[in-house]
């Protein structure tokens, strides 16, 4: 089943409010009743979220990683009330304890565990038992409920590369490490991430990574176009992709291009991915300029991907 597929039919899905009383959330309940009510498998969903199929089937069991916990809520618009709004659920945690003037050893006393488990929670890992441990004691009025976050479907900068584009560039040029512009709901899953919505910012970074990955806004693709430009001429990457709007005129495209970078444009318009996992099509023509790619993982690509490669001669 496609993201389109996933995200539209689990917008759909009428998760309402599961528990709102002191006794543990059942996140494997509600994730299974969503999978049940939008016709996805658990497969389906390992699939977009990017895991094993065995990771899946861990949350459903009630254990497993909190990052494959709130992959899985995001993909099937699953949010939680009774803890602060945002976008990030680690965030979220942080938020509340702080609303509530709380420490981190003093959670840590009233959840009953290390001090080293609440960081974890609060940066995106640790596991799931240990998650519905500190939520109980954290906000015993916590629900499960739809996302409502969905109206950021009217953000026109909040694209996301369509699964068929991710997919070829892991195939042709291997798996991304890093990216730099991330966002929650995107299909780009890497190991490291920056995200605008938890107050980080990619411009002013450094980047680092065997091969890097960024499809920035296009409100500000000249800003970024500088950044790729510095962060490539910085030797601290060893492939690096930008997908961004067709601005052939702009100086900082040149400039890629006096630096050695290879650009791929794209046949047709690109369907982007909107927030509430439906897509549309670019308003603008759209191009990718890769640094350090062979000429076989160009060619790999373009067997992938509609569209055709412009290489400077040297």
């Amino acid at each position: 089943m496609t993201y389109k597929a996933i995200a539209k039919s689990a917008g759909s899905c009428p998760v309402k409010i599961l528990a709102v009383s002191p006794t543990p959330i059942n996140f494997s309940a509600a994730i299974e009743r969503a999978l049940i009510q939008s016709s996805i498998t658990p497969h389906d969903l390992a699939s977009h979220v990017g895991c094993a199929l065995d990771d899946v089937e861990k949350i459903l069991a009630g254990s497993g990683r909190v990052e494959i916990l709130t992959r899985a809520m995001d993909a099937l618009k699953i949010d939680l009330t009774g803890i602060k709004r945002g976008l990030m659920l680690h965030q979220r945690l942080q938020s509340t304890r702080e609303s509530r003037k709380w420490s981190i050893e003093r959670l840590a006393v009233r959840a009953g565990l290390p001090v080293q488990t609440i960081e974890a929670l609060e940066t995106g890992c640790g596991r799931v038992n240990d998650l519905m441990i500190v939520l109980n004691v954290l906000a015993p009025k916590i629900g499960i409920r739809s996302n409502p976050l969905l109206k950021d479907a009217s953000d026109k900068d909040s694209r996301f590369t369509p699964k068929l584009i991710a997919d070829a560039i892991k195939t042709s040029f291997g798996k991304i490490a890093f990216d730099p512009c991330a966002h929650p709901r995107s299909p780009v899953k890497a190991p490291r991430q920056i995200f605008k919505a938890a107050g980080q910012d990619g411009l002013t970074q450094d980047w680092s990574g065997q091969v890097v990955f960024v499809n920035p806004p296009y409100s500000s693709s000249s800003a970024w176009l500088r950044k790729i430009n510095v962060e490539w001429q910085a030797g601290r990457i060893g492939l690096l992709l930008c997908l961004v709007n067709s601005k052939t005129d702009a100086r900082e495209y040149h400039a890629a291009l006096s630096n050695g970078a290879s650009v791929f444009f794209f046949e047709g318009r690109i369907k982007y991915v909107k927030p509430d996992g439906t897509q549309e099509p670019s308003s603008q023509p759209s191009m990718m300029i890769a640094f350090g790619t062979t000429p076989e993982q160009r060619k790999a690509f373009a067997d992938l991907v509609e569209g055709s490669w412009m290489c400077r001669e040297a």
